[in-house]
């Protein structure tokens, strides 16, 4: 049903980079501005389609290396003693991605001044779009979100002019100050509307993603959303892998199956709001760090339907917390809204949960977690025949699974904590 699946891949960028920055006021469209900036200089200094659409793709997602809220926050406010690890580790991240890896060098470079480029002697093009990359970003984090633009923007444009030829290219530098003239830059760049006038006009737009375009991006998410932590760094690959093989043995068909996997790899996008002070606390949450942790699948749903052409995978991921009886979270969906996609998410994802090491507790013995998910089908929560076809393929389902995370620890050993 789902197998002409077609999603723009500005839409996809777009959608990913603002969720990465819903942590805190404080970083509110901090990527879509720096992409805004990034995207000005490039139209000034006439780069080639391929660099324009490369430099977009690293501004969008030049922080991803940043993984966690707090982290995010200490970059902002350079309150770590270097800027490399997180370039770093973004990097290592977008490598893995489909046709990123000079996006990837350009973001491992972001933080790095004209001289010590030179040192590094990379491509010549590539150190050109981390120059770019530089000014947008010390743009950005030296705005006072407190003052109006206009008020404070000759002080900002002299502290670019102050950069030029010691840690930035003197050609960015005149092309910054060649599209900064304008009011309207810098109206733009902070315009609640920036989402919507970088969709309009973007090098990446028309660019279509198919079914294996949107997986592979889906990866390069899932590893963005659970390398924040050692509890959470193997969850979605757990997820996806429960949920494809859990759709196959209902009987849903392939290309369905496979979109519940990707649906799997998306589920806990919203959980870049939360802080890793709540997901890794050893104890019970208290009401109002519940009341925190609550938001991530409204925030799931909110980003993934912003992407036209996903489906029914909007749904399936955010879907994951409502129960039959109507008592879930956030939209509090009884059994007359939830699709079977939805239905299968929901036992994959608590299968999969009770059978790990989390801080407050250790994982379920399998006849355990079989005992939860019934007693859930009691309590009118979880659906009956999703429950019972687990129950019949247990083994089968944990162990593929367990596989898959077994690969996603693997590579969070290696990208993260070696």
């Amino acid at each position: 049903m789902y197998s002409g699946i077609s999603v723009d891949l500005s839409d996809m960028l777009l959608s990913i980079s603002e969720a990465l920055d819903l942590a805190s006021p404080s970083l509110s469209q901090h990527q879509l501005r720096v992409a805004f900036v990034a995207w000005e200089l490039a139209e000034a200094l006439d780069l080639a389609q391929k660099d324009k659409e490369t430099l977009f793709i690293a501004s969008l997602l030049h922080d991803v290396g940043a993984l966690s809220p707090e982290d995010k926050l200490d970059v902002r406010a350079s309150r770590v003693e270097s800027m490399d690890e997180h370039c770093a580790v973004g990097a290592g991240l977008l490598a893995q991605g489909p046709g990123l890896a000079e996006a990837a060098e350009v973001v491992r470079l972001h933080h790095a001044t004209l001289p010590e480029l030179e040192a590094h002697g990379p491509d010549q093009r590539v150190g050109l779009l981390a120059q770019i990359v530089l000014l947008a970003d010390t743009l950005e984090r030296s705005m006072d979100r407190r003052i109006y633009v206009l008020h404070q923007h000759d002080d900002l444009t002299a502290e670019i002019r102050r950069m030029s030829g010691c840690a930035i290219d003197r050609r960015v530098v005149e092309a910054f100050l060649l599209v900064s003239g304008r009011d309207e830059f810098w109206l733009n760049l902070v315009s609640p509307r920036l989402f919507s006038f970088l969709s309009e006009r973007n090098p990446c737009r028309r660019l279509q993603l198919d079914l294996d375009g949107v997986r592979a991006w889906s990866l390069l998410v899932r590893e963005i959303i659970d390398f924040r932590s050692p509890f959470t760094a193997t969850h979605s690959a757990g997820v996806s892998a429960s949920a494809g093989a859990l759709a196959r043995a209902f009987g849903l068909p392939e290309p369905e199956a496979r979109l519940m996997e990707i649906a799997g790899n998306l589920h806990d996008l919203g959980k870049m709001v939360v802080p890793n002070a709540i997901l890794e606390k050893a104890g019970p949450l208290t009401d109002e760090e519940f009341a925190v942790m609550r938001q991530h699948t409204y925030h799931t749903y909110l980003v993934l339907n912003s992407m036209k052409g996903l489906g029914g995978i909007a749904e399936w991921a955010a879907f994951h917390h409502e129960k039959l009886d109507g008592s879930g979270y956030p939209f509090r969906i009884g059994a007359g809204g939830l699709s079977i996609g939805s239905r299968i998410m929901a036992v994959a994802d608590m299968c999969t949960a009770l059978a790990e090491d989390r801080p407050y507790r250790a994982s379920m013995r399998r006849d355990e977690i079989i005992d939860v998910l019934r007693d859930g089908v009691r309590r009118g929560l979880l659906d009956k025949a999703v429950v019972a076809t687990l129950e019949a393929r247990r083994d089968e389902i944990i162990d593929t699974a367990a596989a898959a995370q077994g690969k996603a620890r693997s590579k969070f050993t290696h990208h993260i904590r070696r």
